[in-house]
């Protein structure tokens, strides 16, 4: 929805993909809240200058061995904190609030999530953020 609403409001660029492995069933599989949505709304913030019809965002979540991977890929100008010029509309927590969200939940949990954030080597270019959540994950307390 998130992504439906920015491109309603700001054009359909940068172009976004998706990719969703049909062996997950969604009534499920549980994510942390807006596990999905602060890589995605970042990517659509601070990867494109300005956006053009090259560039593109792709969502995937697929199952990776015994485990759920959802990862945001865009081809942008990279992940750099702090050398991004403020656009007014980030509060810079996202990040920190997903992250610090993964580390108390894997405290009640035998098989830790992970979240990565990687910069993609030329000719690509572009970040990748990655959340690994085990599929016997537990998100009680």
């Amino acid at each position: 929805k998130y992504v439906e609403l920015y491109h309603a409001s700001l054009g359909d660029r940068p172009g976004v993909t998706w990719e969703i492995d049909s062996t997950l069933e969604a009534e499920n599989v549980q994510i942390l809240s807006y596990s999905l949505q602060i890589p995605v709304e970042n990517a659509l913030k601070h990867a494109f200058e300005v956006p053009t019809e090259r560039d593109v965002i792709h969502i995937s979540v697929i199952r990776r061995d015994d485990c759920m991977e959802i990862s945001v890929t865009d081809n942008g100008r990279g992940y750099h904190p702090g050398s991004i010029p403020a656009t007014g509309r980030d509060t810079g927590t996202g990040l920190r609030l997903l992250s610090r969200s993964i580390e108390i939940m894997n405290q009640y949990n035998r098989r830790a999530a992970t979240l990565d954030i990687q910069n993609l080597p030329e000719p690509r270019h572009g970040t990748r953020i990655e959340l690994l959540i085990p599929l016997t994950y537990s998100f009680q307390f």
